[in-house]
């Protein structure tokens, strides 16, 4: 018995190790990807300073957000933040895009995310996001500007995509999913499971494959990206710049910036969404 579970330990160390030399394949979903931070209560919902608002998903799905107004005469910008992110972890940042550019700004929580009902779901928070944009549309009575980050990113670009937009801001937009994946990979695990190949379930690839997208998006587009990014290296940045049908683009190296360096007040970076903003 004792020489079998032996031979059994051996047998199951030899498979390991030439799953690992080949590179298995390791499914990678949603609970993968979606990490939203822990839920605040709803009566924080309710903040100084902010304008509440909720709208109805298709599904019933109760969205909820924040408006910064600046003026019944300014433009309006749609703001879609990361994975792992919140409106209160946003609102500093909204707020500088509010003075810095005179915008009334719109903050927003995903499905699952935040002060939104439900649970996460990559592809419903793409039909959200027009439902978000549609209620924007309805308000301002004309297209807004559309800023992403990271993951918001994915969203942002299914918005130019579907609807149209005054302008499109991206920082550290992901490629697609198995690139985005592959370097994860590569710059956190460990060796010898660094050999593992990551394969995307469906809707990780639909919700990350923004260079398949951006090809129908032709608004005037601005990207920016941190030469320093280990989390969703520069190159995929320029993959998404490159693949927009957009005639007027931009991209913008944020020089020593790291993926979670999203500071603009005083930078070149915000110098660059100023002057895409009152450009356009």
């Amino acid at each position: 018995m004792v020489k079998f579970a032996a031979l059994a330990l051996a047998s199951i160390a030899v498979l390991a190790f030439l799953a690992l030399a080949i590179g298995a394949p390791v499914p990678i979903g949603e609970a993968q990807l979606l990490q939203p931070p822990m839920r605040p209560p709803l009566s924080a919902w309710q903040r100084s300073g902010v304008e509440t608002f909720q709208v109805r998903a298709a599904d019933g799905t109760p969205l909820r957000g924040w408006i910064l107004c600046e003026g019944r005469a300014a433009p309006w910008l749609l703001m879609n933040y990361g994975n792992a992110g919140s409106m209160p972890s946003m609102l500093g940042l909204a707020r500088w895009f509010a003075h810095r550019l005179g915008a009334n700004v719109v903050l927003w929580d995903y499905r699952g995310y935040g002060f939104s009902g439900g649970r996460t779901d990559a592809l419903a928070a793409r039909d959200d996001a027009l439902v978000l944009y549609d209620a924007v549309r309805a308000r301002s009575r004309r297209a807004p500007f559309v800023y992403g980050l990271s993951y918001g990113t994915t969203l942002a670009v299914h918005i130019a995509a579907q609807r149209p937009v005054r302008g499109l801001i991206l920082q550290a937009p992901p490629s697609d999913a198995t690139t985005a994946m592959l370097a994860i990979r590569d710059r956190s695990v460990p060796w010898p499971l660094n050999r593992l190949r990551p394969v995307a379930s469906r809707s990780v690839r639909v919700a990350l494959d923004e260079a398949r997208e951006i090809v129908n998006v032709r608004a005037p587009l601005l990207v920016l990206h941190g030469d320093a990014d280990t989390l969703i290296p520069i190159a995929q940045g320029r993959a998404v710049e490159r693949a927009a049908a957009s005639r007027d683009k931009t991209f913008v190296v944020i020089r020593g910036a790291r993926h979670t360096d999203v500071f603009y007040a005083g930078t070149p970076a915000g110098a660059a969404i100023a002057t895409f903003v009152r450009s356009h």
